[in-house]
């Protein structure tokens, strides 16, 4: 409450003096309203309307507050309600708003989405049917945003410039504070991300990056998100339902193909044969010929397939491993080495959650949670299934890993990308460790996500990682090909 009334006195200061402020913007005031100050904004609301105070959140960065007006046939449920809020975000938080709901962000620039008149201000819906209205102010680095909801709303559409919604909109007005923050440009007007490439030392080895240049930049709606497969001299990507094919070039990829898939996928792995597995985690495995789904299969889990094709391992978080095999293109599932992994008393292994499975050409490798809080660690098994050795501590207490997002096996030994620590760490074949390369070191991405990481053909690693432009204006995948090691 006291940090309500400085604020509250802050905007009154900012105000009266106009020091630093734009000043209120707002619609007519309405005869015998009452009025809610929630410091960012205010609403004066007609007597029809309830302010539902227990709900109200007035915080000094975030305020929400919201009225309804009960169902006449029953006082507990609401007829209709309305949210006002402000939020404290970055420019991308506030445009993910609109991408979770699959908008073009360019329909959002252009001012072509549906919009309503709030204190002289277009608020713009986030999608159709949404009742969601957003607007951004720069200056203050605060979102806004207004939420109907109707009971019995037969198309999902809302219409706000009829009563009641159009006699409380009216009495919205914005506190609009300057901070002198920039805008921030769209995505296909931001400067694209450039690396700084230093080949890097561990052990006796020198890795050596190349920076594989996309022909457009590849603009990611979400980090953490994207896994691929290498088939030939295509790359294959998936992050949720968007699939596409690259060329990959000595020095370049470029953009071939793309695709919406008909539901979201996690991983996409590959085979010999060039076959594509997408998995959902908890959902079931498809397989794919390029862009062409060929088999819907009744197995669960992310699969790491070996080479074959023929068998591989499934996992999902902290769910048991299986042992999968592959006959005449249908995919069954049996017990693996590692069972019972979220029960301390049975359980067989070192893990009680699974972050990778890769298959090289000798191994199985098992990246995850050590159960008992032995932080993250990475398991070597024959095809048997044969516990052999863990890859060596990186640090004499924990492993040093935060989370491993790809692992490979070369004939110098194991190589793994750690996404929280930016590191890729190598180890021998024996699993002794023989340095780490601090990826921001490596190519000058100082806050970039390690996405995933495949062996070509030739013996040289394809990383692909997330880094945000120095502009704020999107994050990029971006693709390295390493070498020396």
């Amino acid at each position: 409450m006291r940090k309500f009334f400085a604020l509250l006195l802050a905007s009154m200061i900012c105000v009266s003096l106009l020091v630093g402020c734009v000043g209120k913007k707002g619609g007519s005031s309405l005869a015998g309203g009452e009025t809610v100050d929630a410091g960012f904004f205010s609403v004066t609301y007609p007597k029809e309307w309830t302010y539902d105070k227990e709900k109200a959140s007035i915080e000094e960065s975030y305020s929400e507050i919201k009225f309804t007006i009960p169902d006449e046939a029953d006082a507990e449920k609401a007829q209709y309600s309305i949210t006002v809020g402000a939020n404290a975000e970055s420019t991308k938080q506030y445009r993910k708003n609109f991408i979770n709901k699959g908008t073009d962000l360019k329909d959002l620039a252009d001012g072509k989405l549906n919009s309503i008149d709030v204190a002289e201000t277009a608020f713009y819906e986030t999608s159709g049917g949404s009742n969601a209205y957003y607007y951004r102010h720069d200056a203050s680095g605060m979102s806004y945003y207004v939420r109907l909801e109707a009971a019995g709303s037969s198309n999902g559409s809302i219409d706000a410039a009829v009563p009641p919604f159009a006699d409380i909109i009216k009495g919205i007005e914005l506190n609009l504070t300057d901070k002198g923050e920039a805008a921030v440009p769209w995505p296909w007007e931001g400067t694209p991300w450039a690396p700084t490439l230093n080949p890097q030392m561990a052990g006796s080895f020198t890795i050596t990056p190349v920076f594989l240049k996309a022909d457009e930049p590849i603009i990611l709606d979400a980090i953490m998100d994207t896994t691929f497969a290498v088939v030939g001299d295509k790359i294959y990507t998936v992050a949720g339902t968007d699939m596409r094919s690259y060329t990959l070039g000595s020095e370049s990829v470029s953009l071939d193909d793309s695709t919406e898939l008909q539901r979201k996928y996690e991983l996409i792995r590959t085979d010999s044969a060039g076959k594509l597995y997408l998995s959902e985690g908890i959902g079931k495995i498809a397989v794919y010929d390029g862009f062409k789904q060929v088999t819907a299969t009744e197995i669960s889990q992310d699969l790491a397939i070996h080479k074959s094709g023929k068998w591989g391992i499934s996992f999902w978080v902290n769910s048991d491993p299986m042992k999968v095999t592959v006959e005449d293109g249908i995919l069954k599932e049996a017990p693996w080495v590692l069972t019972n992994i979220r029960d301390d008393a049975s359980r067989k292994g070192f893990f009680s959650m699974i972050s990778d499975v890769r298959i090289s050409d000798s191994h199985i490798i098992v990246a995850g949670k050590v159960a008992g809080g032995g932080g993250e660690k990475i398991m070597v098994y024959d095809y048997k299934g044969k516990e052999l050795f863990a890859l060596e501590n990186t640090k004499a207490d924990k492993s040093g890993l935060g989370s491993v997002t790809g692992i490979v096996e070369t004939k110098n030994g194991f190589l793994a990308t750690d996404g929280n620590m930016r590191d890729i760490v190598l180890w021998n074949p024996s699993g002794k460790h023989i340095g780490t390369i601090n990826v921001p070191d490596l190519i000058g991405a100082k806050h970039c996500w390690l996405e995933d990481m495949q062996l070509l053909d030739d013996g040289s690693i394809l990383v692909g990682l997330s880094q945000e432009r120095g502009d704020k204006s999107a994050d990029e995948l971006l693709f390295f090909r390493l070498s020396g090691f």
